[in-house]
């Protein structure tokens, strides 16, 4: 798992604002008491469903919540797509087949597979990967937003 000092500093920040303990914070968020001990902790980035319900419940973008902007501006699609719709809708978009994609990719093409036949996400560094190929934003790519770029 990867760690974060920037990511761990804006989510103690968060928690703080919030006048929650961490484990009413952990509660209210929906992400379980050790994924946030974690993340508090030592930074460690849990998977990409953990970090949506803190950026929902903090109706920010997962670029402020990692800490690689300071703007907290965010947009909520309206209504929201998933991510599966949009890595398709991408794909036809750049008129592009799966395992064209996999070749520009550090994982194979089986993985596309499997994100849009049982709905999984991906994890949070896959999800950058391919939001830096297809020059989108990571929320964009979930369904988080309907702008391309935060």
């Amino acid at each position: 798992m990867a760690a974060s000092e920037k990511f761990k500093k804006r989510l103690l920040a968060l928690i703080k604002n919030s006048n929650l303990h961490k484990v009413q914070y952990a509660s209210a968020v929906g992400v379980n008491n050790t994924t946030l001990f974690h993340a508090t902790l030592y930074g460690i980035i849990p998977n990409v469903t953990s970090l949506i319900k803190i950026a929902n419940h903090e109706n920010i973008s997962l670029d402020y919540l990692l800490g690689y902007t300071d703007d907290k501006t965010f947009y909520p699609a309206l209504p929201p797509s998933t991510f599966q719709e949009r890595l398709v809708s991408l794909a036809e978009e750049n008129n592009t087949k799966f395992s064209e994609i996999a070749r520009h990719m550090p994982f194979e093409t089986a993985l596309f597979y499997r994100w849009i036949n049982r709905g999984n996400l991906p994890t949070a560094e896959n999800l950058y990967i391919l939001a830096e190929y297809f020059q989108v934003s990571a929320d964009y790519l979930l369904g988080r937003t309907d702008y391309k770029h935060n």
